[in-house]
């Protein structure tokens, strides 16, 4: 097995940013069916943690806004991502400690739910490596507070992690973008991001 494949679907998916934290193959353009990507994130006192990256993907600072990207299944929706492949165990171990520091867990994607960007046709993996992307966790316990729910339905998000995000999906031009916009929701995972922006 050459490695593991990592989906990613936010600000990952500028390679500038994957390689700040050691992923360095080129990514491919997908899309994963049967998953609905949103922003929302665990709920603290009204208002949800940020991680805030500098223009090299450096995580920075930390600070209480609603910044954070997730996926579940949900068999009607896709979402246009990007795969790294090759992804040794020592850099996918560094994405399990970077994500796990934002709440979210490893998960397993099924290669039939990928297919490629451009043309619609099945994704193939070029071995047998596992797929894997991450997501929120369901309940986050926090010292003091027990679990803590997702975030409220009613907040947009951060308008920095936002830029951030779209940024990441315009390095792969246009189409990429504006299917990024389509396929991005906000935290009710009913109204899509195209209502905030344009």
């Amino acid at each position: 097995m050459a490695g593991n494949y990592v989906v990613g679907y936010a600000t990952i998916m500028d390679q500038a940013n994957a390689r700040t934290l050691g992923v360095s193959s080129q990514p491919e353009l997908v899309t994963v069916t049967g998953m609905q990507r949103w922003f929302g994130f665990p709920e603290l006192a009204g208002r949800t943690l940020e991680d805030v990256f500098d223009a090299d993907g450096v995580l920075r600072e930390r600070y209480h806004d609603l910044a954070s990207t997730t996926i579940a299944a949900s068999p009607s929706h896709s979402f246009n991502a990007v795969v790294f492949g090759d992804v040794s165990p020592g850099v996918l171990d560094r994405l399990d400690r970077a994500e796990a520091a934002s709440y979210l867990d490893r998960i397993s994607i099924p290669p039939e739910h990928i297919r490629r960007f451009k043309d619609g046709s099945q994704w193939e993996p070029r071995d047998d490596a596992p797929v894997w992307a991450y997501a929120a966790r369901s309940h986050i316990v926090m010292p003091g507070r027990g679990n803590v729910r997702l975030v409220r339905q009613d907040v947009a998000p951060s308008d920095a992690y936002l830029r951030r995000c779209m940024a990441a999906a315009n390095v792969h031009g246009s189409d990429f973008l504006d299917q990024y916009k389509r396929t991005t929701y906000l935290a009710d995972r009913q109204t899509p991001i195209t209502m905030v922006v344009r």
